[in-house]
Formats: structure tokens, sequence, C-alpha cells
């Protein structure tokens, strides 16, 4: 059994690594793929309030869709 003991250690510590990494990967992928960019957060924001300027009547619809408000 003594000969076993820094094998299976070994393994062990292998397969925390692997989890670990696998973690990282995830949490990193997650994290660096906001679902729109900031720059285009940006430029929709400054398009709608130019929009707005040239004609009040217009409003925002989920800051893509340009309605006239009536």
């Amino acid at each position: 059994m003594n000969a076993f003991g820094p094998y299976l250690a070994t393994l062990h510590l292998q397969d925390l690594l692997d989890d670990a990494a696998l973690e990282r990967r995830a949490r990193l992928a997650h994290k660096g793929q906001p679902g729109v960019p900031a720059w285009r957060r940006t430029l929709a924001g400054t398009l709608a309030s130019a929009a707005n300027r040239l004609d009040p009547g217009v409003r925002v619809v989920d800051r893509v869709r340009f309605e006239r408000a009536s």
C-alpha cells in the first residue's frame, strides 16, 4: 500500500487541478462575452438622443426600435 500512496495522491492532485482549470475557463468564457459591446450601447444612446432632438415626437422602444408617439 505504501507504494501506491504517492501515485494516488498525484492522481488526486491532477484531478483537482483539472477541475480548477475547467471552472476558470467557464468563468472566463461567461464573463468575457457581454450581450452588447460597450461601444454599441454608447452609439445607440447617442443615436437615440439625436433622434429625440431632431423630432421630439419619437420615443425609444427597447433602445433599438423607434416609433412615433401619438
